[in-house]
């Protein structure tokens, strides 16, 4: 006789397992996708970029970036901005505070109206110049106008959307009671106005009721190609943040060689099921969560030089979390992703050691940069060769990292990307050509090496 309890416990089990399959399938198949492209701004179709300026005035300008950024950053961790160049004994704090890498074209409200932004995965914030202008910046499109928008509606003060914001960048009118934001960057640059629903277009894909900064008073070291910024950060009013559930927390992004200035590739951004990273040679590590939730946080556990492998340590301890007893300080969340940083830094003592590492691998002439901006340099020729460089992250994430990432051409030189400082930043040189996909929904970040320019 057969054991009746044990077949229908079989037939329950398998029919649980179908109807779980089938509602996965059902979910991941709701998922809106969608991309669009982006735009850096020293490429040939940037409206930022200029004709007259040569390569090595570029990479000039991208190390100032880089280091504004690095700023800028320290002013949200609460961090003091003293890293001293050791070369020249300098402090750098000059912040930009729309110093974005990336550009992409957007339309807003209904009719919709064409603007450029910049795209910033180190930012919670979406946000335009409108009008009426109190004081704005001059910029190259038309300041978007709400009262000709029928999808544009102000945000009262207790709102979900208010009071999500936290108090330093909202307050609130009390007749009427619109909710207000303001944003104050390092530089003392700023953005305030009013918190509204508005319709953002992307590519094909229209967006209803995006929780939108319609900036009447912004004013500092903007400059007048963007007329704002897509945040693309962790934060729950990011970009990503209020689409969480129709993308399934999913955004990719592939960023094409960027110092090729005779090629007119585009980098590209993805969305939802549009931006899953999958097949060959994918390798994934966790996403750290920590109290400042608008950057994304990698555990970087070594760096190989060749066959020389330095476990992650530093002497620093701010990039660093506890543990839930409070007592032991662990590596976990050490290092920031951010597409907005051309370079990577480390922490001082990490960097000494790769580039001890290096000097003794690369049997080329060392030459000083004249223009005292980087710390690595060597004569360029033809058979100038160094050895594999890899990024160790948790997870078994190991990336190798291709010479054209790892140094850049600076006038006759070939300089090391990197830099030492107390906040330690995977740069956007770092994750060129790689698809990197972002899952907010699992926690984690996946690779896969890509020719980015065909993809």
């Amino acid at each position: 006789m057969p054991n009746f309890s044990i077949y229908y416990a079989t037939i329950l089990l398998l029919y649980i397992t179908l109807q779980f399959s089938i509602a996965s399938t059902t979910n991941a198949s709701k998922l809106i996708g969608f991309s669009t492209y982006l735009i850096h701004r020293d490429s040939l179709e940037s409206p930022l970029r200029d004709s007259y300026v040569n390569q090595t005035s570029h990479v000039a300008r991208a190390i100032h970036r880089s280091r504004s950024r690095l700023s800028h950053f320290k002013s949200i961790l609460n961090l003091p901005d003293n890293d001293v160049d050791e070369d020249e004994n300098n402090v750098y704090s000059t912040i930009v505070s729309s110093g974005g890498e990336y550009l992409t074209d957007i339309s807003i409200g209904t009719p919709p109206i064409k603007q450029m932004v910049v795209v910033d995965t180190g930012s919670d914030i979406v946000w335009t110049q409108c009008l009426p202008c109190t004081k704005c910046f001059k910029q190259n499109q038309p300041i978007f106008n709400p009262q000709k928008s029928s999808s544009y509606h102000k945000l009262e003060c207790n709102s979900s959307a208010c009071t999500a914001m936290n108090n330093e960048v909202q307050s609130c009118d009390i007749n009427p009671t619109i909710c207000k934001y303001r944003l104050a960057y390092g530089d003392h640059s700023i953005s305030s106005g009013e918190l509204a629903f508005e319709t953002y277009k992307l590519g094909p894909t229209s967006i209803p009721k995006m929780v939108y900064g319609c900036g009447h008073d912004s004013q500092g070291t903007f400059d007048g190609t963007a007329s704002g910024i897509i945040g693309l950060g962790g934060g729950s009013l990011s970009f990503v943040g209020q689409l969480r559930d129709l993308i399934g927390g999913k955004f990719s992004y592939c960023l094409v060689y960027r110092f090729d200035l005779n090629k007119d590739t585009r980098s590209k951004i993805s969305f939802g099921s549009h931006a899953i990273v999958s097949g060959h040679g994918v390798v994934s590590t966790p996403l750290i969560g920590k109290k400042t939730d608008t950057f994304y946080y990698l555990s970087l556990k070594a760096i190989s030089i060749g066959e020389t492998r330095f476990p992650y340590e530093s002497l620093d301890k701010s990039m660093e979390v506890l543990e839930d007893d409070q007592s032991t300080i662990v590596d976990n969340g050490n290092i920031i992703i951010d597409s907005g940083t051309t370079l990577t830094y480390l922490p001082h003592d990490m960097y000494q050691k790769v580039k001890h590492a290096l000097k003794k691998a690369i049997h080329h002439k060392r030459v000083k940069d004249p223009q005292k901006k980087l710390k690595l340099c060597y004569k360029n020729s033809k058979n100038f060769r160094i050895p594999p460089i890899i990024f160790h992250f948790a997870g078994g994430a190991d990336l190798t990292l291709p010479m054209t990432s790892t140094f850049v051409l600076n006038d006759n030189l070939m300089c090391l990307a990197i830099l030492p400082a107390k906040v330690a930043i995977y740069g956007n040189l770092f994750q060129m050509d790689y698809l990197i996909g972002y899952d907010l929904q699992i926690g984690k970040v996946s690779f896969k090496p890509t020719d980015c320019s065909k993809n």
